[in-house]
């Protein structure tokens, strides 16, 4: 998609989002919240538990009414869409583990369809082909035929992206897509996400809680806090060090020489470091992990050099008074753990 063709397609307006009690009393509100999504982005929503997360894409996507303002698709009021004209705009994935008995998948799959049958909900031909895409494009045609309580949670998540796909939208909202996955899975699920935000032309937000993976594949991240939500691209909010409000009064830190979160430390030991950049890297990553502030420099306890030995890597611990060889890194960062305090 050319970047000069990309337009707002959804604008929130003043919105405020929360719930209100029996008696019309705000039991909780956020906002106001002023912000547009253009066609064609992947926008990751990032904040604490209870922090609203869910409340504002169900608003979004018209299934919870907003307490004030409002939210403007393709520059019409979202409320003034009928249901069926804006099933065909945006459509919605849950958090909620679908694992229906008797249920097909090709047959869940088939219900993205809806918004473009008849009353009796007779597929075409042309509905059929783009079941059948859908589960072409999150590549599992193979499980057309299966039963829905038969897959893995993995597959599960990706069966309702593919029915969200089925239904044809520009616009995808997704609410946790990677919760109950195992790691590998959560990966393969936004790395999908993204490669149909790039080659669909989709527009896609979505809820998670893993960040690391966010940050390497979204475009855009709305970092949601009590003060407000602030965006822009993962990195902008890296540089600005923006992510740290998010960990306040927690034992989380942003690690710049991982690329990674990880839990803070006391006070650091210094020690230097050299070798191939593969071996510093990851021999580097151990030594943050319990502690150590690699500096690349004689200071600190003293330098650790990594060289190849009769064809076996080897690490050489120097700290001036005597020289140790360790044979693998646990052995070099057990050892500097409890005789380098």
């Amino acid at each position: 998609m050319d970047h000069k063709n990309k337009k707002n397609i959804i604008d929130l307006k003043e919105l405020m989002i929360g719930y209100r009690t029996q008696h019309t009393r705000t039991s909780f509100a956020y906002g106001p919240i002023n912000l547009s999504i253009r066609s064609g982005d992947m926008i990751a929503l990032i904040g604490r538990n209870g922090i609203g997360k869910s409340s504002l894409l169900r608003t979004i996507a018209q299934l919870q009414n907003p307490l004030g303002g409002n939210v403007r698709l393709f520059g019409k009021e979202s409320d003034r869409y009928g249901r069926r004209e804006l099933a065909q705009i945006i459509s919605f994935v849950s958090t909620e583990i679908v694992s229906i008995q008797n249920l097909k998948v090709y047959d869940l799959i088939s219900l993205g369809r809806a918004p473009y049958t008849n009353w009796l909900g007779k597929l075409m031909d042309h509905d059929h082909s783009g079941i059948q895409s859908a589960l072409d494009k999150v590549k599992i045609p193979h499980l057309g035929a299966k039963f829905m309580h038969q897959l893995s949670d993995g597959e599960r998540q990706k069966v309702m992206i593919a029915r969200a796909l089925a239904q044809d939208t520009p616009v995808i909202i997704l609410d946790e897509p990677t919760a109950f996955l195992d790691l590998p899975s959560r990966y393969e699920v936004l790395r999908l996400l993204n490669e149909l935000s790039i080659r669909e032309g989709k527009t896609i937000l979505f809820s998670t809680h893993d960040l690391d993976i966010a940050i390497h594949e979204a475009d855009i991240i709305w970092l949601m806090i009590s003060e407000g939500i602030t965006e822009g691209a993962p990195e902008d909010l890296l540089f600005k060090k923006q992510f740290h409000k998010l960990f306040l009064n927690s034992c989380l830190e942003y690690d710049q020489q991982s690329d990674g979160f990880r839990l803070q430390k006391g006070s650091q030991k210094s020690i230097g470091l050299k070798g191939t950049e593969e071996s510093v890297h990851f021999t580097g990553k151990a030594l943050r992990r319990i502690g150590f502030q690699v500096d690349g420099t004689n200071k600190g306890i003293g330098r650790i050099e990594i060289v190849s030995e009769g064809g076996k890597i080897v690490w050489i611990l120097d700290t001036g008074a005597e020289k140790q060889v360790f044979q693998s890194i646990y052995e070099l960062t057990d050892y500097l753990k409890y005789n380098c305090k």
